[in-house]
């Protein structure tokens, strides 16, 4: 313990130390050369001989060093130094490589910021550990639970607590006028599963949650209470309106209180899942959510009982659900065969609904990589220009006794402390650069809400990317210098050591991954452009869509819809032309039933969308019918349009008209066959049938004309004068739809960009280094004859051979991961000859753009001068 603790005070006291070493030392050899001295030998012959009988002072100052400090740490030390000198010798150098890897490294980090936070981390509630999220899953896809089945499965489970969570907006007060705010409607024990806390008052009880009978109370989000309430203490007990209803206020939750945080905002209302019809104006929908066993549904999540794990409650609730599917929901054995649970924990990467989020990561992670790479080529193509330039520096310290071990170790050092300084900035980038990507795709409301903040596995990641990278781009440099220089090497060419050059092989890869990014990102641009502007199948230019907001209290749910159904007759019989109701084009996915046809089994359903229009729908939006007719009144309840691939899934055909088949759980005749049209979505157009609607909606589209805008408004305010209108052109629905596919693109053309750049900074370091490793040389040709064109195919010649290997390599990569991009294609041809056209025109640009100063420069090489140097 003595010894230990003696050489811990050595290494924190290390420098005073080293200075009292060389003090006794010196003690020590002046002792001698007086001994000496006084035997009558001169001062200068005693100091000599004292200086040879202690011997080397140095090595026995660092064995004596050895004893308080691994010798190898010492090493690293001087080795950090000098790298730190060496990199401030070189500044161009220095801001060119590091800039490069900023730019390479700080991207990836504010990408997996942004990956982190959204399915990295768990629900930002209190011991995230034991929480889990329990789904329905029918042919691998998963889907919400019923309410009654919740029930079924929280009164059987010994292994879990569940709670069940219906999120939706609400709004404060009794005019359609305010805005909504998000809101839960949770089941009783929702605050005691999740641990959610209440600042004032009391959480949400399992006596406000009885179905049919609900307290109409409330727990208030801490933001909402601030906002609207001053952060009153004394609202706790009184009354406020919500969607027109008066709830009493029982609590008020801690701030940020919420469950899943990808939520824009945190809730500003938690209420009982019981009084959702309470909330709704007592809507048939919201009666038989909370009663239906076959209804559709609500988020359950739970805690784990100690000692239990999720695989336990896996195993629990999928008996608990088969028996409930069997003897309550009555599902037929086919049914049960296809349908499941699974039980996650609650980050997103491990729910099944991440298959829609994931593959978006995976294509920008692939965009991020070769940048990165491509920023490793770069470097390390500085990096050997840099190390070629120091041979004589290394080969003098390979004449003193170096190992080779030792200088590369150096070498790697000075990369390493390079990589680590652009580390560092990428954290502040990864810090800034996520929240305003967010504010690009949501307007800022997730980046407020979104946990974005640097955390362990952020700093580890960025870390773990900064020090590949130093490997990636200093190791081969590093091996090759030294292994020229230690092979008794002396020209002033690089050895190649190989068939190919590696400067040419570094240079080859940062031509075929900017190749590979370049017609990535021209794909992209070309799909956006074609989905804006190839025929979708309706009409898209001249038609609104209207929608109104009745006053929430003053309708009961059946008066509503009668008011609705009385709006869309009175617009249909002013003369505006054509009027229709149904699903608005291109604003959401639409739903899904199951067909079959007569004589098959329920195991040979497929599931289709259906839409339910008025018949002036495929008037106002000119959908074409290719077979039979459109809809009529006369059709309701049996008579149906089918799409083409509807038609072509259930019968390998478009001649079907008066055919019937089975939609959910009636039959259905086919009256007409239309056109493939894109209304749920700009890609692949799902098999679909339209029936019609006999009731009202609160969205209608009409033709668009000279003062039909005023009519509407003038004929909704005579209906009902407090009610709020909103009208908007139909092709502000496409544009919303190309929003993230342009912000793909757009993410595409940056990383393209910042790897062109880098490849054109590649290439010109490459062709600089030539010109001046070969300047003495051109001198020489130009001397005895030489013409400019000869320099210049000279100077070509070497790299013209990288230039076209990393194309070819490019394209051929281009070529088979094309693919990967085609759901974000719209139809376009992943081989997109105009796509490859274009990135290669940008390429020769760039080549140019590179080649031409140092060639310039090669061509104004002054014979006469060089031949004076020597």
């Amino acid at each position: 313990m003595g010894t230990f603790l003696r050489r811990l005070r050595a290494r924190i006291k290390y420098w005073n130390h080293d200075r009292d070493l060389a003090r006794e030392i010196e003690a020590h050899r002046e002792m001698a050369a007086r001994r000496l001295a006084g035997g009558g030998v001169s001062d200068r012959d005693a100091r000599a001989a004292a200086s040879r009988l202690l011997g080397n002072t140095t090595l026995a100052r660092e064995d004596a060093r050895r004893v308080w400090l691994a010798a190898w740490i010492e090493s690293v030390g001087q080795d950090l130094r000098y790298a730190v000198r060496a990199l401030r010798r070189s500044p161009a150098f220095t801001l060119a490589a590091g800039g490069a890897l900023v730019v390479a490294v700080g991207l990836n980090a504010g990408l997996f910021a942004v990956f982190n936070a959204i399915a990295l981390k768990p629900w930002p509630i209190s011991d995230p550990a034991s929480a889990i999220i329990v789904f329905l899953t029918r042919d691998g896809r998963a889907g919400g639970v019923s309410p009654v089945e919740y029930r079924y499965l929280r009164d059987r489970s010994v292994t879990t607590k569940l709670a069940a969570i219906q999120a939706q907006e609400v709004v404060f007060g009794d005019d359609a006028s305010d805005n909504a705010e998000p809101a839960r409607f949770v089941t009783g024990n929702y605050f005691d599963v999740l641990s959610v806390k209440v600042r004032t008052g009391r959480p949400l009880v399992a006596g406000d949650d009885v179905i049919g009978a609900p307290r109409a109370v409330v727990v208030l989000g801490d933001a909402v209470w601030r906002r609207r309430l001053g952060a009153d203490p004394g609202v706790v007990g009184r009354p406020i309106v919500i969607n027109g209803v008066p709830f009493t206020v029982v609590g008020i939750a801690e701030p940020g209180a919420t469950d899943s945080a990808l939520d824009s905002l945190p809730p500003s209302a938690f209420l009982p899942l019981a009084a959702l019809p309470l909330a709704n104006g007592g809507d048939e929908f919201s009666r038989e959510l909370l009663t239906s066993p076959n209804h559709c549904c609500v988020r359950v999540a739970g805690r784990l009982v100690d000692g239990r794990t999720s695989r336990d409650a896996q195993a629990e609730l999928s008996v608990a659900h088969l028996d409930f599917r069997r003897t309550v929901a009555h599902a037929s054995p086919e049914a049960l065969a296809r349908m499941g649970v699974s039980v996650t924990d609650t980050r997103l990467i491990s729910q099944q609904e991440s298959e829609r989020l994931l593959p978006m990561f995976e294509l920008m992670f692939a965009g991020m990589a070769l940048l990165l790479l491509l920023a490793c080529a770069n470097v390390g193509n500085l990096q050997l220009a840099r190390a070629l330039s120091r041979r004589r520096e290394v080969a003098i310290r390979l004449a003193l006794g170096a190992s080779r071990g030792r200088l590369v170790r150096q070498l790697l050092t000075e990369g390493a402390v390079l990589a680590a300084g652009a580390g560092a900035v990428a954290l502040v980038i990864a810090r800034v650069a996520p929240p305003f990507i967010l504010v690009q795709l949501t307007g800022g409301e997730d980046a407020a809400a979104l946990d974005l903040s640097p955390d362990v596995t952020l700093v580890a990641f960025s870390l773990g990317l900064s020090i590949a990278a130093s490997v990636l781009f200093g190791l081969a440099p590093a091996l090759r210098v030294t292994q020229s220089l230690a092979g008794g090497a002396r020209t002033n060419r690089e050895t190649n050591g190989g068939r190919v050059p590696l400067r040419t092989a570094l240079l080859a890869a940062q031509v075929a991954i900017s190749t590979v990014l370049l017609i990535g990102a021209g794909l992209l641009i070309r799909g956006v452009v074609r989905a804006s502007t190839f025929d979708l199948g309706f009409r898209t230019t001249d038609v609104i869509v209207a929608g109104v907001e009745l006053p929430r209290n003053a309708y009961s749910a059946d008066a509503r819809q009668a008011w609705y159904s009385a709006w869309r007759q009175t617009l249909e019989q002013a003369g505006l032309g054509e009027v229709g109701t149904g699903p608005v084009p291109l604003s959401g996915r639409g739903t899904v039933t199951a067909a079959r046809l007569p004589g098959e089994s329920e195991q040979a359903n497929r599931f289709v969308q259906f839409n339910s229009v008025s018949p002036g729908y495929f008037a106002v939006l000119g959908l074409r019918v290719a077979a039979g007719r459109a809809l009529e009144t006369r059709d309701a309840g049996s008579g149906v349009v089918v799409n083409g691939s509807l038609a072509r899934l259930l019968w390998s055909t478009t001649d079907v008209v008066g055919r019937p088949f089975y939609a959910g759980r009636g039959i259905r005749t086919v009256v007409g066959v239309a056109e493939d049209a894109h209304l749920s979505t700009l890609g692949q157009v799902p098999p679909a049938f339209f029936d019609v609607e006999t009731d009202g909606a609160r969205r209608i589209l009409v033709r668009d004309a000279a003062g039909v805008r005023g009519r509407v408004a003038a004929l909704t305010t005579a209906l009902e004068a407090r009610a709020i209108l909103t009208m908007h052109p139909l092709s502000e629905n496409v544009s919303a739809s190309l929003r993230d596919s342009r912000i793909g693109a757009g993410l595409a053309v940056g990383v393209g960009i910042a790897g062109l750049v880098l490849a054109v900074m590649g290439a010109f370091g490459v062709f600089a280094y030539l010109v001046n490793e070969r300047a003495r040389e051109i001198g020489i040709r130009r001397a005895i004859g030489a013409r400019r064109s000869d320099v210049a195919v000279l100077v070509l010649g070497r790299t013209a051979r990288a230039l076209g290997s990393g194309l070819g390599i490019g394209l051929t990569a281009a070529l088979l991961a094309g693919p990967v991009l085609r759901t974000s294609l719209y139809g376009l041809s992943p081989r997109d000859p105009v796509a490859f056209l274009l990135a290669m025109g940008v390429l020769a640009v760039a080549a140019v753009v590179a080649t031409i100063i140092p060639l310039r420069r090669a061509m104004r090489i002054d014979p006469a001068i060089t031949l004076r140097q020597d």
